[in-house]
């Protein structure tokens, strides 16, 4: 129960130091980042085997979009929302995702509509980047 209540709370944007206030139980087995990354690997595992084994008992094909971004979610710890923001051509950390997602921004589009002082209040000294990665793409026609 506890693994999935981490997952969980990783999937609906959480953040990490959150979820490990709430699941800590004593100072003397804390949960770390280690630890949520671990039950969300070995959910995702478990998972894709599931969904598999069940797709063939329930003699139903497999949905590979779906099976592929539920488990791309659940590898980020992302809301399905901030899904497409994985394809903005830079590879972002949780938090950046995150941050960009409750900004607002969730096509590549959006994210090229603000200006570099936007992109760097929102992320940072990466969102300079992001900007010019976006910034490129939509010129070129991508």
């Amino acid at each position: 129960m506890g693994a999935y209540r981490e997952g969980s709370n990783g999937l609906g944007g959480v953040p990490t130091g959150d979820i490990e206030a709430r699941f800590t139980v004593n100072p003397f087995t804390p949960v770390g980042h280690g630890d949520i990354r671990g039950f969300a690997d070995g959910s995702r595992f478990l998972l894709e085997s599931a969904i598999r084994i069940a797709s063939v008992v329930l003699e139903r094909g497999l949905d590979e979009d779906a099976t592929t971004a539920f488990l791309k979610r659940l590898e980020l710890g992302i809301p399905i929302a901030a899904l497409p923001l994985t394809g903005l051509g830079i590879d972002l950390t949780r938090g950046e995702l995150l941050s960009l997602w409750r900004a607002g921004i969730g096509t590549r589009e959006s994210a090229a509509a603000l200006s570099k002082p936007e992109l760097e209040a929102i992320m940072g000294a990466r969102g300079d980047a992001l900007h010019r990665l976006v910034s490129v793409a939509l010129s070129a026609g991508d």
